[in-house]
């Protein structure tokens, strides 16, 4: 039987607390309306994965090399296979092809994304119909044990359950999980400033800064804590002040360039002119040293925002939040 199975998931944007979810636990995320597709099929003959875009790539696999990884781009998609498989779940040769609009490596969990939508698609392919937070525990094992690229839990997580989330990962799996929703009537203005670099490689020496007790980045998580706090307590208003919560995320991103020190002079920049021609707040997302940046802007104000940032050489994408995380959807299944 010929059968299609298709999974969308969102990326993410950190309003407060990068890092912070692999060291005490909470964030707060918000999933944002670029996002990566995971599409399986029947093949044959070989686990046959395909990427398009800007990572253009395709491999064949054998069975008795799923779970090998070679620094590829579809190593995520691999490990995808791997985990379910360690399920018990009945693996076959497939054709997994991911597609996204999402920019790679810059700080909007791509990678997250991947692996929510590969292993949600990949799975209901097989015939097994997984609940939200298995997906997303699987992901983060893909990451933490099957790659080991040291990130937390917080972008699996968000980019699975979409909105806008405050998430304590200080458990496996995180123990507290709350929704709120944005003020209407802004938009999400995102800036990839084209700068690359390893994500992994970042975080590794984030991780023995904090292991030797480092006195800048011991100042980061003790504000940024108390920052992820004042930011929920906005949020749990009733009526959710704008203006205030556009102050807290701006503040964040102060912590991470003065304590964190993973900002660079385009970065800052880009989140200067961003504030000066009407966005509410403005902070970087994700590792840092690159990736993006992202602003709240009123929508009266986005086109001016994004006319600042022209000349840059950066690239400028306008968004919203998304509500949806990991959908899944068959498309096509017929009897050859």
């Amino acid at each position: 039987m010929f059968q299609e199975i298709e999974a969308t998931t969102p990326g993410r944007i950190c309003l407060a607390g990068e890092d912070i979810d692999w060291i005490t636990g909470p964030s707060i995320l918000c999933a944002i309306d670029l996002k990566t597709k995971a599409s399986v099929s029947n093949n044959n003959d070989v686990f046959k994965l395909k990427t398009k875009g800007s990572l253009n790539s395709e491999i064949d696999l054998l069975k008795d090399q799923i779970g090998n990884y070679s620094h590829h781009v579809l190593d995520y998609t691999n490990a995808a296979i791997k985990v379910i498989s360690d399920l018990g779940i009945k693996t076959y040769p497939i054709t997994i092809e991911i597609t996204s609009n999402l920019p790679a490596k810059a700080g909007l969990s791509s990678s997250a994304a991947v692996s929510v939508a590969s292993v949600a698609a990949i799975a209901n392919f097989y015939g097994s119909i997984l609940d939200t937070t298995t997906i997303c525990d699987l992901a983060y094992k893909i990451e933490s044990e099957e790659l080991r690229t040291g990130a937390g839990q917080m972008d699996m997580y968000s980019c699975g359950i979409g909105g806008l989330i405050y998430l304590d990962s200080s458990t496996i799996p995180p123990k507290n999980i709350e929704k709120f929703v944005l003020p209407d009537g802004f938009d999400i203005v995102i800036v990839d400033t084209l700068t690359p670099r390893n994500t992994a490689d970042v975080i590794r020496k984030k991780r023995i800064r904090y292991a030797n007790k480092e006195t800048l980045i011991m100042k980061y998580v003790n504000t940024t804590n108390d920052a992820i706090n004042e930011m929920k307590n906005i949020l749990d208003g009733k009526v959710i002040d704008a203006n205030k919560l556009g102050s807290s995320i701006s503040h964040c991103h102060t912590l991470m360039r003065d304590y964190m020190g993973v900002s660079t002079n385009l970065i800052e920049e880009c989140i200067s002119r961003s504030l000066k021609y009407g966005a509410i707040g403005a902070k970087l997302t994700g590792t840092g040293m690159g990736g993006c940046t992202f602003a709240l802007v009123p929508n009266c104000n986005t086109k001016q925002v994004t006319n600042s940032l022209k000349e840059l050489p950066v690239k400028v994408y306008v968004t919203k939040p998304s509500n949806d995380g990991v959908i899944v959807n068959k498309l096509n299944s017929h009897v050859n």
